[in-house]
């Protein structure tokens, strides 16, 4: 991508920046995933397949391991959402960046 000669480059910089950002973020994301999946999948398979498994909310609620994934599926929402809004900004800002180089 060309510099602008309007914004000076900055936005350029900005972008790449976001770009990083992002990558970091999802990088993060699949750590977490990776390192949490087999908690969060024995989890579930001990709710649907336990005859010993706690059947009423409440009780599910109160399991130990429910509060270990809540808090792993809570971070990987908020990774989710991180991602989401860079992406936001990194696309307005190479919009301004492509509005700026079109004019000249």
């Amino acid at each position: 991508m060309n510099k602008s000669w309007v914004s000076g480059g900055k936005s350029v910089e900005l972008a790449d920046r976001l770009r990083h950002e992002i990558a970091e973020l999802e990088m993060t994301r699949e750590e977490l995933v990776e390192r949490n999946k087999k908690t969060v999948f024995e989890w579930g398979s001990f709710l649907l397949n336990s005859t010993n498994a706690p059947r009423d909310l409440d009780s599910i609620r109160s399991h130990a391991a429910t509060q270990e994934v809540r808090e792993v599926l809570a971070r990987y929402e908020q990774l989710n959402q991180e991602i989401m809004d860079k992406q936001a900004l990194l696309n307005e800002k190479l919009d301004e960046q492509t509005r700026f180089d079109s004019l000249g």
